[in-house]
């Protein structure tokens, strides 16, 4: 059953399907069926809840407001389906499942109000689905928008001064020895000023923008770099952000540094497996394949948070096998490939097979409890990339152009995704 358009101002929900209002002497038309409607759009206009007296802050501040109660109303709408109500029961869950599945348009609204316009895609339930197979991409959503929120709630928090002033502990100096300067009175709001906190809402929005609309392959736009670093000096206590960050530096051949990024939002969010999946990925591309065996590794145990599932955990296992097939681990090789294809990838084992590997049952223990390989008598042969090796195929996420790179030593110069 499709939803009549929704539009929400002041705190009110009003619906209806809109009617065309019958000229004079002339019967109005018959009312569409329900299956023809086709999704609607939600419209909120909103000001800052507070009047502050910076002009980008009160916009920053009304963009935030306006966006934030759309997705209410949409995940409201969301929540109605039998779908999104058995697989996501958290209401910032299914706020997240609304801003991945629309697309908001910004337009003034005059006297400081902002308008806000979610407008669906046409693909709405086939995006859907998708999005309800990728929790670890609706996690990224959803903490951006819990940071976008506390970024809000700082600017609507009343200043110091308000609350009784600000106590500060003053330098003990002899009355001759004090700088110019120094007898100035300290900042009345502890801090928060309005550049700062215009700064932290945009590096919300700026993060938002820089996601993809279907998280595929990669989650963020790899044209996003410059957006993302700024976002991050903004808000450095973000783990959402950091991990954006790491990832389109990996998309941008730079995985030193999206090594430390994935590192640092790890450092904040231990449970965020897919920062060390990203991880391991530039570890491999820096031909670190026992590092990157060991991220992967974590990230399919259930060690921090929750253990990846479905397609996820399947991308994983097959970029597990992979590396270790490339470390000549064929045991274990052959048991991440067939764990995989239970899943519903089966690429890896398939090439696995073609180049005469894992032609027995590879499945007969866990693939995390797999022999490590044993050692040999004989000189190894050298190392190839997966491109070269026999049947060493790339996992999903570093498909097409990236795949090019995803091998290659750290002192070659790759090309751009």
């Amino acid at each position: 059953m499709a939803v009549p358009p929704v539009i929400m101002a002041g705190g009110l929900l009003f619906g209806g399907f809109a009617q065309a209002a019958a000229a004079p002497g002339t019967e109005a038309a018959p009312a569409p069926a329900a299956a023809t409607v086709g999704p609607a759009a939600i419209t909120v206009a909103a000001a800052c809840p507070v009047k502050p007296n910076d002009a980008r802050l009160e916009r920053a501040c009304a963009e935030a407001a306006a966006y934030l109660e759309a997705l209410r109303g949409a995940s409201a709408r969301l929540r109605q389906r039998r779908d999104v109500a058995l697989s996501l029961d958290a209401p910032e869950t299914q706020a997240a499942l609304a801003a991945a599945l629309y697309t908001p348009v910004l337009r003034p609204a005059g006297a400081g109000r902002v308008e806000v316009t979610l407008a669906p895609r046409p693909d709405e339930e086939a995006r859907l689905a998708a999005w309800l197979r990728q929790p670890q991409a609706l996690d990224v959503y959803r903490r951006l928008l819990r940071d976008y929120a506390a970024a809000l709630a700082l600017v609507c928090a009343p200043a110091p001064a308000a609350r009784g002033g600000a106590w500060y502990r003053a330098r003990a100096v002899l009355p001759t020895s004090a700088p110019p300067g120094a007898d100035a009175a300290p900042s009345a709001d502890g801090g928060r000023d309005a550049e700062g906190l215009a700064g932290r809402l945009e590096a919300v929005s700026a993060a938002l923008a820089a996601l993809r609309p279907d998280a595929a392959v990669w989650l963020a736009r790899p044209e996003s770099l410059n957006a993302l670093e700024r976002a991050a000096v903004r808000l450095p206590q973000s783990a959402a952000v950091l991990l954006l960050l790491g990832e389109v530096q990996l998309q941008r051949d730079l995985p030193q540094q999206s090594i430390g990024a994935c590192t640092a939002a790890l450092r904040l969010a231990p449970e965020l497996n897919y920062a060390r999946f990203v991880r391991a990925l530039a570890h491999w591309r820096l031909q670190q394949l026992a590092l990157a065996e060991d991220d992967l590794s974590a990230a399919l145990a259930s060690w921090h948070g929750r253990a990846p599932q479905g397609a996820e955990r399947a991308r994983m296992l097959r970029a597990r096998g992979t590396v270790r097939q490339l470390r000549r681990h064929a045991t274990g090789m052959c048991a991440d490939f067939a764990a995989a294809c239970a899943l519903g990838d089966c690429e890896g084992l398939a090439a696995a097979r073609a180049q005469g590997q894992c032609l027995k049952a590879a499945a007969a223990q866990p693939p995390e409890k797999a022999a490590p390989p044993a050692k040999q008598d004989a000189k190894p042969a050298p190392q190839r990339s997966p491109a070269e090796a026999d049947g060493a195929v790339l996992p999903q996420e570093i498909s097409g152009p990236a795949a090019s790179q995803a091998t290659r030593p750290s002192g070659g110069k790759g090309r751009q995704p």
